[in-house]
């Protein structure tokens, strides 16, 4: 068996070598980031998310609907739990005297008059 034995110049040399192909690399990485084709590319990239990002708030705002401004009297209901137990829908102005009922849940009549409402053109 032999053994090679490489000196000191020779690892040296190989180093350089290595070196020099590394620094020509990035050079022509460098010289790739500044090309007027790839700025180009940047341009349309940056074009076309900002067409997406205004096509996903579009979205946004068609599922949102029309939005009341939150303000002192806009609520839709009030729950009174004393003196007395109340529930009543501002809008529709169903009242259910069984709070605790409402708050298990049973809400069927506030939907039933939003709905009747609804389609009688009562609400907006």
């Amino acid at each position: 068996m032999k053994l090679i034995r490489a000196n000191i110049n020779d690892c040296e040399k190989i180093w350089k070598m290595q070196k020099e192909a590394f620094a020509d690399l990035l050079e022509k990485y460098q010289d790739y980031q500044t090309s007027p084709a790839n700025e180009l590319v940047e341009k349309i990239k940056a074009k076309l998310l900002e067409i997406k990002e205004r096509e996903h708030l579009e979205k946004i705002e068609d599922i949102k609907g029309v939005q009341k401004e939150i303000a002192w009297g806009s609520q839709i209901r009030s729950y009174v739990f004393m003196p007395y137990t109340l529930a009543k829908d501002h809008r529709t102005g169903f009242e259910m005297g069984n709070i605790d009922a409402v708050m298990d849940g049973d809400i069927d009549g506030f939907i039933n008059a939003y709905l009747k409402a609804l389609s009688l053109g009562e609400i907006k």
